[in-house]
């Protein structure tokens, strides 16, 4: 089940449409934006807090919990930074058997994807989540299109970016982020990449707005709009 943020006009930066064209790779963010774990997460969570005394979350606190600047959030969990490492690795491992049964974010990702994969050269994953973990749910839902999946620590996403962008000799102008948090926003800008964030996943829109991406999409279709398929 995702929480699908209302649909929204494709947002595009003050650029004409013709630098769309030099988008050569898009490089995407997992959970919240390909796959729907949200759901999955907070379970793991409320798990992980009954063991280290955590404060716990209800379905009914995720509409205030999307609102929250990451620091915010790790406040209000009550989770010590220099844990957040540890309870993310026993996390992963707790959620494994669960991906298989995860859902996609919005039914048009297959389709998109492969759209993308006949018209750029470069389609990966940068994610914070195992490398196993998304390798089963994509495996599960027949998506075989990416070029690479790198994995970081949550707050490192930025050195994976630009590791991908050496890998395939690409320009950070060149590459197109697209993610549903702020700290994607974040890893893109300190990576020189263009970042498109969806409104559909983990961060609530006005969050995301407040960080102006270049892009701010409601709908996965609208990648082919920024990149110039359509």
């Amino acid at each position: 089940m995702a929480w699908r943020g209302k649909t929204v006009k494709c947002h595009l930066c003050a650029e004409s449409n013709n630098n769309f064209s030099m988008i050569k790779a898009v490089f995407l963010d997992f959970d919240g934006t390909l796959a729907a774990t949200q759901i999955a997460t907070l379970a793991v969570y409320n798990e992980l807090a009954e063991k280290h005394s955590l404060r716990p979350f209800t379905i009914e606190d995720i509409p205030m919990l999307r609102t929250l600047h990451w620091k915010d959030l790790i406040s209000q969990c009550n989770v010590p930074v220099r844990s957040i490492p540890r309870l993310l690795k026993e996390g992963q491992k707790i959620i494994k058997g669960h991906m298989a049964y995860q859902s996609l974010c919005q039914d048009s990702i297959p389709d998109v994807l492969a759209q993308l994969r006949d018209e750029m050269p470069v389609i990966g994953i940068v994610s914070s989540n195992s490398k196993k973990n998304i390798s089963i749910f994509l495996s599960a839902h027949n998506i075989n299109m990416m070029d690479f999946v790198m994995t970081s620590p949550l707050f490192s996403k930025a050195s994976k970016i630009a590791k991908a962008l050496n890998k395939y000799s690409l320009s950070s102008d060149e590459a197109l982020y697209v993610g549903d948090e702020l700290r994607d926003i974040y890893a893109a800008r300190e990576a020189g990449t263009k970042v498109a964030a969806a409104t559909w996943g983990f961060n609530a829109e006005e969050l995301l707005v407040g960080a102006n991406p270049d892009f701010l999409i409601g709908n996965f279709t609208e990648l082919l709009q920024i990149v110039g398929i359509t």
